[in-house]
Formats: structure tokens, sequence, C-alpha cells
């Protein structure tokens, strides 16, 4: 096995082979993989999931090195080899595969060439469903390829392809929902009936007078009308809240006594501030997760289309020397919509809870038909469509300089001299629009036509929408016997429904015919959105690798140049009707380029000293240890590789406004392979990547939570944010306040400005982390026989934190006086310690303090104490074993020896979920501190997979099959839940 200073892996694509070899990529058909790539080595979008079909090998750069190919990528890049026709073989493969959850998968790859030697096309498609053991669930993909290659003359060769990538379904859901039946439970089933207010608890009725609930029962997760979902679609639309005597626009108010309650999960967060997570459902007679898939409402679609052409042309060729130039484009044309309305984290309120019914009466009178009932309660759902454009443009000129066949040796000791430019042009448009659910027809009260209908904060001018138009959703998923699960959740289907309401302008209750739709949502849409933007790349760079002393010595010298541009989409317009976007006025792009640049070098070199010796070769010839020790010798190779990366980010701020510098990184690997032919080679690595200015740590999460506790307008909502429940005390205390006048007075509370606010909007916020990743890599494969092969590999990592999170910690030590001030008028108790459900407080709801506690303050604290120390997280040890057996080896038998077996194992080392607690008074569940000395430990896993093929001819010995049985998780006998966090 060859390896270079370039380290490359290329791997077939056949779940049968067992070998692998390297190649230098300048030769043949030379395609420098610049990038975490797709087919051909242009960086893609990575929406279109790896498939064998689509590709004819796939290219592993490990290390540094890879980073004069991979833009910013200091441990490695990975480059699929694209499928294309062959000029002088026919070929016709067929697959056709089933598994025990109802899915299937059928394909077809033909490539004939039409002109042998000069012309020839390939056409596949794959046909796939899936299916998990949760129901309802199912996910289909179509991939249609077209490819044709073309060699008019020796030197001249291109190639061009198109892919068609269609994709979409429900998928199965990986987490059960937040637990608010048990605690009902264990509080006596309390029920309410909301037009006497009395509670019923273990039949004993009590009558609560103002907005006191009775335990174990809280104001609704969302004050807005609630739309009920059940056998097939909407059944009910209707308020679940009464509005003020004074109100003048109805249900959009919810200042009234009489309302609605739901059951409340454990009040874990208000007596124990640091572990306030509210548990997810364990308990299979409240839900049966091995059945029933919770997330059938949801709804997700990917289509991409991608057109390459490539051009390469041989300039000359004399053995001595060889000059060739390659010109490459690809456009991918991408759309992605993801209605994941169910289990997604919710921009207003708690999500992801299972309730209870527990209102024996509606608003109205009427009997509840949907009392005791389960529900998921869903509060105003985001969805999204994310379109994609990229154009790139690539040119390579290679040239080599061979004389390993000069007839003076010293020449020949030069070797080969092998150099590389290139230049490359990425063009990427990134667009983000979001959409709620809500009511789109018009109502001069509560829908003044015009008004955004899916507003929830303001953005470009547009003001949020009226409450009445956004409703709380309710899908019910069971009868009114156990409260336990029964059924799948419905969608909410569009279309025109009744909704019910009461006037108290005219004291009555009113029912208006009204639509129920999609609308598009000004907050973080298009511009103001970070992710909505036009992206130009320019990278240029050289290579030379040499190689000398008669291929002992491999070196490879690498720098390349890199240019990042970054302009923002228009900002956000809804037509005049307050639901469509105005696509038009929002295309194109605004302001000037933001510009990030930098530079990038690599050294490396591998070292088989003992390569092609005369005295190794004849050693090699002796019985003994003589002959195995100088086998030895003659297979090792010693590497070792440096490089700097950059890698242009877009452009971010910290939590303090100040603008963030590039990410970058610094990395190095060494170390050996032993190799015996195609019997046995041996790979061990050390390497370390220190990654400086990173942005994907704990860091940029803090940044975005600490913003939750401010601003209602930029990030997602948590009941208790400041700006949200100022605006809701002030219009509740006045209710005729103009939207100006609240707004002066929400920023005073809050001692910021709308400047501020703006400062945050549509950008991406994120603080910075140092981060160190060492370990080791052992690859072992391993061919006792033409019949059995085995193929190991254990790497051993560590992650360590350095700096990290400076002006999380500076934002803190501003804001916490600030907020120590607020005091809630409607309670006279502090901001900070007040919990919040909806728009109103709630004892026992989770509070700011507590949150700050549990998901700021806590990981600044442990960042800080663990800084310099291996993340437990990171689980060390991961140990991989494939083998494979052919029966051919024990029996000739004409059925037997067809035979293959083989299986494999993956094994981890435990890691943390998270850290105990400091206990206070002896008292755990008091604890404020986590201890960064006492990690809560996940088990080792150990999987086991296994499989069995037979391989025959049909049809006269015309056509090649195999049928194979695989079963992967052998270990597995139902499903079961397993700890994520702690």
């Amino acid at each position: 096995m060859e390896r270079t200073a370039l380290v490359v892996t290329q791997r077939k694509c056949d779940p049968g082979a067992v070998s692998e070899w390297t190649r230098l990529r300048i030769s043949q058909e030379f395609n420098y993989a610049r990038d975490a790539a797709g087919p051909g080595g242009f960086a893609t979008s990575g929406r279109v999931p790896i498939d064998p079909i689509d590709i004819d090998a796939v290219e592993i750069s490990r290390g540094p090195n890879s980073s004069i190919f991979g833009l910013g990528e200091g441990s490695g890049t990975v480059n699929m080899v694209a499928a294309s026709a062959n000029l002088n073989r026919a070929n016709t493969t067929t697959q056709l595969r089933f598994d025990n959850n109802g899915g299937w998968r059928t394909s077809f790859d033909v490539s004939r060439p039409l002109i042998p030697g000069k012309l020839a096309a390939r056409v596949s498609a794959v046909y796939q469903h899936d299916e998990a053991p949760q129901k309802p669930s199912n996910y289909n993909t179509r991939r249609l390829n077209a490819m044709i290659r073309a060699q008019p003359f020796k030197k001249t060769t291109l190639r061009a392809s198109f892919q068609s990538y269609l994709a979409d379904g429900t998928r199965a859901t990986a987490m059960t929902p937040r637990d608010g039946v048990s605690y009902w439970r264990e509080t006596g089933s309390p029920t309410w009936d909301p037009i006497t207010q009395t509670a019923t608890v273990n039949g004993v009725a009590r009558t609560f007078t103002g907005t006191n609930n009775p335990a174990g029962l809280a104001n609704m997760n969302r004050a807005g009308p609630i739309l009920f979902v059940d056998n097939g679609g909407i059944q009910l639309w209707e308020i679940s809240r009464l509005p003020l005597a004074t109100a003048t626009n109805g249900p959009s108010n919810t200042g009234g006594i009489n309302r609605l309650l739901e059951s409340v999960p454990e009040p874990v967060r208000e007596g124990r501030p640091l572990f306030s997570i509210i548990r997810g459902v364990s308990d299979r007679s409240i839900y049966d997760y091995a059945h029933i898939n919770l997330s059938g409402p949801n709804y997700q679609r990917e289509e991409v289309a991608t057109s390459t052409v490539e051009f390469e042309q041989y300039l000359f060729d004399t053995g001595r020397n060889t000059a060739a130039f390659q010109f490459a484009w690809q456009r991918e044309d991408a759309d992605r919509l993801r209605r994941t309305t169910v289990g997604s984290v919710n921009p207003v309120g708690t999500s992801g809870v299972l309730y209870v019914d527990a209102n024996s009466r509606l608003l109205d009178g009427r009997t509840n038909p949907f009392y005791l009932k389960p529900y998921l309660g869903v509060a105003e759902p985001v969805w999204s469509q994310t379109p994609y454009e990229r154009d790139s443009y690539r040119a390579q000129l290679a040239y080599v300089l061979d004389l390993t066949k000069e007839k003076s040796k010293w020449l020949r000791l030069l070797g080969r001299q092998q150099f590389l430019g290139y230049y490359e042009e990425r063009k990427s448009k990134n667009h983000v629009y979001r959409f709620r659910d809500v009511m789109i027809s018009d109502h001069p009260v509560y829908a003044p036509a015009g008004q955004p209908k899916g507003a929830q904060g303001a953005a470009n001018g547009f003001p949020v929408s009226q409450q009445a138009t956004r409703p709380y959703f309710h899908y019910y998923v069971g009868d009114a016997n156990g409260q336990n699960v029964d059924y799948a959740p419905s969608r909410a289907e569009a279309g025109n429904y009744d909704f019910t309401w009461f006037d108290p302008q005219a004291n009555r209750w009113v029912t208006d015919p009204a639509t129920f739709g999609e609308s598009g949502i000004p907050e973080a849409s298009a511009g103001e959105n970070a992710n909505s933007n036009l992206n130009l790349l320019q990278t240029k760079g050289v290579v030379l690798q040499s190689t000398f002393f008669g291929n002992r010595l491999v070196t490879t010298l690498g720098r390349r140049s890199d240019q990042s541009g970054d302009k923002r989409q228009n900002r956000v317009f809804l037509q005049p009707n307050g639901y469509d976007f105005d696509y038009a006025r929002m295309d194109g792009w605004r302001g000037d380029w933001d510009i990030r640049e930098g530079d990038t070098s690599t050294t490396g070199a591998v070292l088989r000293p003992f390569r092609d010796w005369r005295f190794i070769e004849n050693a090699r010839k002796r019985p003994g240890w003589t002959g195995r020790l100088a086998s030895v010798l003659q297979g090792l190779g010693l590497f070792y590789n440096r490089s700097d990366s950059f890698k242009p980010a877009a452009p971010a701020i910290n939590i303090l406004q100040a603008v963030l510098p590039n990410p970058g990184s610094v990395g190095k690997d060494y170390g050996f392979t032993v190799s015996l032919g195609r019997k046995f080679m041996l790979r061990a690595n050390h390497y370390t990547t220190r990654q400086m200015n990173s942005r994907a740590g704990q860091g940029t999460n803090i940044a975005n939570r600490t913003l939750q506790v401010d601003f209602a307008d930029i990030r997602t909502v948590q009941a208790f944010t400041l700006q949200r429940q100022a605006r809701n005390w002030i219009t509740q205390l006045n209710p005729s306040i103009s939207d100006a006048d609240r707004e002066a007075q929400v920023y005073k509370i809050m001692g910021l400005t709308a400047a501020d606010m703006d400062a945050y909007s549509g950008v991406t916020v994120a603080d910075t982390t140092n981060i160190e990743a060492r370990g080791e890599e052992y690859e072992l494969n391993f061919n006792p026989s033409d019949y059995w092969t085995l193929r190991a590999n254990v790497t051993r990592a560590e992650s360590i934190d350095g700096a990290q999170s400076p002006s999380n910690f500076s934002w803190l030590t501003q804001r916490f006086p600030q907020w120590e001030t607020i005091i809630d008028p409607r309670t006279g108790a502090k901001w900070l310690d007040t919990g919040y459900v909806g728009e109103f407080p709630s004892a026992g709801a989770q509070t700011a303090r507590s949150y700050i506690a549990a998901n700021i303050t806590t990981p600044l604290r442990i960042d800080g104490a663990t800084r310099g120390t291996a993340r437990p997280q990171i689980r060390e040890w991961h140990f991989n074993l494939a083998t494979s057996y052919r029966l051919a080896g024990i029996s000739q038998h004409r059925i037997l020896r067809n035979f293959a077996v083989g299986g494999g194992m993956r094994w981890e080392s435990r890691g943390a979920i998270g850290y105990y607690g400091v206990p206070i008074n002896g008292s755990l569940e008091a604890a404020e501190e986590l201890d960064p000395n006492r990690p809560v430990w996940d088990k080792a896993h150990a999987y086991f997979d296994a499989f069995a093929s037979y391989q025959t001819r049909l049809f006269g010995d015309k056509v090649r099959a195999r049928f194979q049985l695989n079963v992967r998780n052998l270990q597995e006998s139902h499903a079961r839940l397993q700890p994520v966090g702690a």
C-alpha cells in the first residue's frame, strides 16, 4: 500500500471490497478536492446524502495536509469520485432490497459505449421507501442520473452529468415528549369548569376567584385561540380566554378572568434551580414510543438538481515532461422544506409537552368534546423553506517532470516533480423564508386587512400580528380513558373553518367563517436572517509534490489564498394581504461586500527508507526472523504533516456587538505504516489540531440563550423573556396605550434601546472558543487467506478546552444589576423570580433566574473550571471491526462455495452526559452549581452486525447475481430508551 505526503486513501464503493489503495491525484483523471466535497471535488450544500450509485470511489485526505485542498478543514476532507460512463465496457446492474420495517429500495445502473473508445453514456436511477417501527412514518427518495463521456482525441476528455434528487416524507420521532401527565395524576387528577371557575380534585369541588389556579393546573401555554386537531383534522377553533369587558379587539384581548387551563409537568424549575429540565415520558403505559410516531404531522422535502461539466486536455506528454489542463463547472439548485410542527424548538413558551385537557366545558358553555383527552400542545410553530443556488468554476494546470527513467543515476534520484496550480470561484445564494400556519382571512375587529397575519415579532417596520390570528395547536393523541397515547396526531389542513369568539361590545358569542393557511413571517426571514446571504469565494493555490531517491522520500509543499465576500439579502417584505411574501422586492442583495481573506500553508513528508534496497530484498528470502524483519522494514513508511488553516467565516458579532475574527487552526500529524503487500497493512498516527476563534463551542449557544432572556423579537422566545412580559404587563395595565408608547416604556424597563435590538436582528451572534483536539489512530487490514479478510481500527481522541466565551461573561456582569431592579407590577415580585406560562405569571413555572443559572451561568462556570482538561463528553476510545469469509475456503460444494458470511463490531467507551450538582446543606435538589469533577457517565456501548450473501449466475451464466441478508444491531431485541443528558 502506497501512502504519499497527501495521505490519500481511495475506497471503492463496493460492499464486498476490502482492499484499499492510494493514487496520486495528479495522474490520470486529476481532480483535486478542495473541500469536504461532493462528487467531482466540488464543495456542495450537503443536501444530497451520499449514495453508492452516484460515485465510483471515495478519496479521504487525512490530517492537516488537506488544508491545501479543503477550505479551512484542518482535520481532513472527503472527496467523492463521481460515477462516469465507461468508454470501452458495457455494464448493467440492478438491485432490489427489502427490510423488516416495510422499507424497500430498487435501482438500476446502465453504462454503454456508444462509440467504443470515443463516446459513452450512463444512466442510473434509485427509488427508495423507508419506514420505521413507529407509525405513521415513511420517507421516499428518488434519484435520477445521466452521464456522458467523450474522448474525441487521445488526450482530450469531456465529461458531463446531471443529477436529480427528490426526497420527502415524515421521519419517526427520536425523543419522547415531556411528561405533563404523571404529575397531574399525582395531584389528584384535577379538572376545571371555566364557567364557574370550579376545580374538582379527587371528587372534591372548590371554587377559585380571580386568576388563581388549582395545584396541577395552569394557564394555557399560549393565551390565543385553540385549534383542536383530532380524528383526521381540525375539529374546533375557539378562544381559550375571554377578553376584557372593555376590549375593542375581541379575541386578540386575553385580559378576562375566565379561561381554559391545562395540566402542568412536575414544577421542578421552581424547586430545583439547577436541574430544571422537565422530564420526558418514560412510562410506556403513557406513551408506547416503540410503535406510535408523535411526529406524524411533520413533513419535509428536499429537491436538488446538480449539473456538472468537466473538460481535460493534455497539453503535451513526452514521458519526461507532462502538462495537463482542466476546467470544470458545476451548478447546484436546491430547495428545502421543513414542516417540523411537532417536536421542534418552539418560538413561544414550552414545547413538546404531553398535556391532559382538564376542561369539562368550553368557554361558551358547551360540553368539551375533548375532556380528559391527552394532547400535544404546540404554540405558534414555525416552519421554513430554504432555497439554495451555487455556481462553481474551477481551473487547474498540472505539470510533471519525471526523471525516474533518466540514464544518469543522479538525475534518477530527483524522481518525479509534480506541480499543480489551481483557481476556484464559488458563488452561493442562500435564502431563508419562515412561515406560520395561522388565520389568513381578514376581519375588521381582530384581523384588519393589510396587517401581518403570522408575525410574532416586529421586523422591518412590520408590526406584531393580532393574537387572534396565531393559534395554539392541540394535537389530540388518545381517548378520555387513562390519558395515555392511543394514536398519532393528525395534521391541521389548510381550509375554511368556523371560528368562535366572544364579542364584549355586543355581549354575545360569535361564529365567523375563517380561513386557515400559511403566512410568511417577517422576523428572521430573507434579509432579517444572517443566513440569507450571497457568498463569493475565490481560492487560488499551488502544490508541489516531489519524490526522491527512488520513491523513498515524498514531500509536499502547498500554499493557498482565499478571499470570501458576503452580502445580505434584501430586507423582508409582505404583500398587502399581510401573509404572502413579496418575493420580487426581496430579490437581490444589499450593501457592500464584507470581505474576509487569508492564506494557508502546508508541509508534509513520507519516508520509506528501506524500499528497494538489494540487501533488504535478499534478506526477505531468508527463513525465520531475518526474513520477517526484512519484510517489515521494506514495507515501513514514516510520515509527518503540518499546516496552518484559515476559514473565511460569515460575518458575526459577539453579544457585546464586536465583530468576531475568522476561525483558524494549526494541525500536525505523524506516524508510520507497515505494509506486507496485500496481506497485511498497519497504520499508526498521532494528531494534534488547535482551533482558534472557533464558533462551534458552548459560547455560541450561551450567547443565544442570553439573548432570549431580554429580546422577544429576534430569537426563540421563552415565556419569561423580559421584552415579552414587559409588553404584557404594560398592555394589561393600560389596554389603550399606543404601540409606540408601549415600546418606549418597554425599552426603558429593559435598560436597552431599539438600536440594540437592531444590532442583533438578522446577524449571527456567537462567541469564540479555543479547542485542542489530539489523539491516536490505528488501522489494521489483514487478509489471513484469499478467503478471509479482516479490517479493524482503534482511535483515541480527546478535546481540550482553552479560553471560552469571554464576551458572555462581560455581558452577564453588565446586565444582572439591571435585571435585579425590575419588578412585575402584576405580582409585586422581581421579574427575575417570577414564573410565567404564556402571557401571565404562573406559580411553579420556570423563572428567568433559574433559566440563567441552569443554562448560562452554570455552563460558563463549568467551562472555566474545566479549562485545560479533556472534555469527558468526548468518548475517548472507539473500536471498529469488520470481517468476511467466503465458504469456498472450506468447501468446494457447488452451493456452499458461493456463500460468504461476516459481521462487524462497533464499540465506544463511556462518555459524560452531564455533571452532578454541588449539594447545599446535603440537598442535591437545592444545588445551584455543577461539580466539574463529578461527571454523570453514560456507559460504554457495543453494537454487533452480521451478514450472509450468496453469489451465483443466472440466465445461462450471463447475469451475475448476489443475494444478501444484513442484520444490524444484533444485540437489540426491542425498542428502548437511553439517556442523552443529565
